[in-house]
């Protein structure tokens, strides 16, 4: 029996997935997608879907283009900046993707395959205008309650504003007190608030910037930094590494309605987002004792 393929319904269906498996990628390696990569990244993702007319034969070939689509996707979503956060976007996108093919997998067996097909790696639904309304209503409303429940976690009293003080500028930004944190400088014993480079950059010259986006490891720290600039020592997750930081003047934050000024504080900085716009630093309980 012939499949008959609408494409305006190719487009829309693959549309909707791409938004939501995008969307839920994101939740899953928390880096926060801006409205630009969210576009590129659907357009990219709902375009391949067009694959599904073409007559492969060579399947190692399919593989490869489905590889590049793959990779083009993640990048123009998430524009990450370190190898780091694309292999943390890259195993998202690909997590989410697997539970959506486990998922269709489950749908297929029960409605059969008159309604559900899968050609060359591209889903296609022969439903009714209706029951994709309603498909589409559960995704945002499943997506809605994810995000949810992932700020619950997250306590509006564990969030308060800080304001970093360094060589006669301040900035302020929101930071996530985290108890179970105890990261600190091993030589000073002074705490570390990890905070994202974009967050922090007003406190720093525009040549000091590439110090912190680049191999640190490597890299001759600017002489304006000599006298501030350490590599710490972190252990997170089974992962250790070095975290560029610098001691900044002061950290001034009211917290529990009892202002705080602590004073030789380091500064952990990274590239990568903490959060979704939620906090843009990290600090540990340690602040309130210096």
């Amino acid at each position: 029996m012939t499949t008959v393929i609408y494409v305006d319904k190719l487009l829309a269906v693959n549309l909707l997935i791409s938004v939501i498996l995008l969307l839920s990628a994101s939740r899953l390696c928390g880096i926060h997608i801006k409205r630009k990569g969210l576009i590129f990244g659907t357009l990219i993702s709902t375009l391949s879907s067009l694959l599904i007319f073409l007559p492969w034969e060579n399947i190692f070939l399919l593989i490869a283009i489905k590889i590049i689509t793959v990779m083009a996707i993640v990048y123009f979503t998430f524009f990450p900046q370190t190898l780091k956060s694309l292999l943390k976007s890259l195993g998202a996108f690909i997590a989410v993707n697997c539970i959506f093919a486990g998922i269709m997998l489950f749908v297929k067996f029960f409605i059969g395959q008159s309604g559900l097909f899968y050609i060359n790696g591209t889903v296609y639904f022969d439903f009714s205008a209706l029951l994709l309304i309603l498909m589409f209503v559960f995704c945002y409303g499943a997506l809605c309650l994810g995000e949810y429940l992932t700020k619950k976690r997250t306590k509006s009293t564990d969030k308060f504003e800080i304001e970093v003080s360094y060589r006669g500028k301040a900035i302020k930004t929101e930071a996530l007190l985290d108890s179970g944190s105890s990261l600190k400088d091993s030589f000073s014993g002074r705490p570390v608030i990890v905070a994202e480079l974009k967050s922090i950059a007003g406190l720093l010259l525009p040549y000091e910037l590439p110090y912190f986006k680049g191999d640190y490891l490597n890299a001759n720290v600017p002489e304006t930094l000599k006298t501030s600039a350490r590599l710490i020592p972190y252990k997170a997750l089974g992962n250790n590494g070095l975290l560029p930081s610098f001691k900044v003047d002061s950290v001034t934050f009211i917290y529990g309605g009892k202002e705080y000024v602590s004073h030789g504080v380091y500064v952990g900085v990274i590239t990568d987002e903490l959060s979704s716009g939620e906090y843009r630093a990290i600090a540990n309980k340690m602040l309130f004792e210096c």
